[in-house]
């Protein structure tokens, strides 16, 4: 993780002080700094105008006089030990400015902690978190609020195909980043790659394909994914790590999530984005899904070449 020297931790109430524990370990290992940021909603502008001319109040200094000490709390034992680490607060739409504070200060890194749902529980990441993965040009790192603060088992999902250059780079970003973060947290590693035949209940339905000639397609392409999946993890140095892999048939909008459970996995590392190049918003169907059903922490990746939608204007 000696890449991210520039973070921006999100404070969200839910459990902050193991994401700081985290971002501050990364930031001490690399001599890095550290933006720590609450972004509170914007006061209407008719609503300000009268407390300060009826009140003589301030309101928004008034907030941020408030959440100053609580963010000093945390800043304070950081900054005594000589680490670079700063406090602002930004006002508006909290997904709009985080990422323009990433544009603005060239930040490599956003972590924050999920939002906590009510019961009955839907997903677990929220509007904000969402928006952040979607859209922000750096990776994002999520934790989730229940977990420890080390983890046991990290999982890679991967999607190899070699004669894509954006994504197989992507690929080898997600292993490397994967790769550190167990060498750190000693944990086990877990890579996982899902595949399927496209259209084969389609092949199957029709009365020119039989079933050997299905079969036989489906043994053609599990035997092309393990390829291409074996490339993908020999072009990295394990250093003594050795991961357990995982080939799976089948839709990984839906696979994925349910192995990281079967498995107990504490952080899963995906790629987030299937197109680049063009600025918009395109969250890959299967991350989406991905995204929309796991349940535990994950950082998220762009490939290279992404441009985020969101603009400093």
């Amino acid at each position: 993780m000696k890449r991210f020297k520039n973070i921006l931790l999100v404070l969200t109430d839910n459990d902050d002080e193991k994401i700081l524990h985290r971002a501050s370990s990364i930031i001490r290992a690399n001599k890095g700094r550290l933006t720590m940021v609450r972004v509170l909603a914007k006061i209407p502008d008719k609503i300000l105008a009268r407390l300060n001319s009826s009140y003589r109040i301030d309101i928004s200094e008034l907030a941020a006089v408030e959440f100053q000490k609580s963010m000093n709390q945390l800043l304070d034992p950081l900054r005594d030990e000589g680490l670079d680490v700063h406090g602002r607060f930004l006002f508006g739409s909290a997904f709009l400015e985080i990422i323009r504070q990433v544009l603005r200060e060239g930040h490599d890194l956003v972590m924050t902690t999920a939002e906590e749902h009510g019961f009955p529980r839907t997903a677990l990441f929220g509007s904000t978190t969402m928006h952040l993965l979607r859209e922000c040009p750096c990776p994002v790192w999520v934790e989730k609020p229940t977990r420890g603060t080390t983890y046991s088992k990290i999982m890679a999902a991967v999607d190899p195909d070699t004669e894509d250059a954006t994504r197989h780079g992507l690929n080898g970003n997600i292993l490397d980043l994967s790769l550190s973060i167990a060498h750190d947290e000693q944990c086990e590693l877990h890579v996982i790659h899902c595949w399927r035949l496209p259209m084969e209940g389609t092949l199957r339905a029709r009365q020119e394909f039989s079933s050997d000639i299905v079969d036989s397609l489906i043994v053609e392409m599990r035997d092309e994914h393990k390829k291409q999946l074996q490339t993908v993890l020999d072009e990295q140095d394990f250093r003594g790590i050795t991961p357990h892999v995982h080939l799976l048939k089948g839709k990984a909008g839906d696979l994925i999530p349910r192995k990281a459970m079967e498995e107990q996995i504490d952080l899963v590392v995906m790629g987030t984005v299937c197109r680049t190049g063009i600025a918009g918003f395109f969250i890959g169907n299967t991350a989406e899904k991905v995204l929309q059903e796991i349940d535990c922490s994950v950082l998220a990746i762009k490939p290279e070449g992404f441009e985020t939608p969101v603009t400093l204007e």
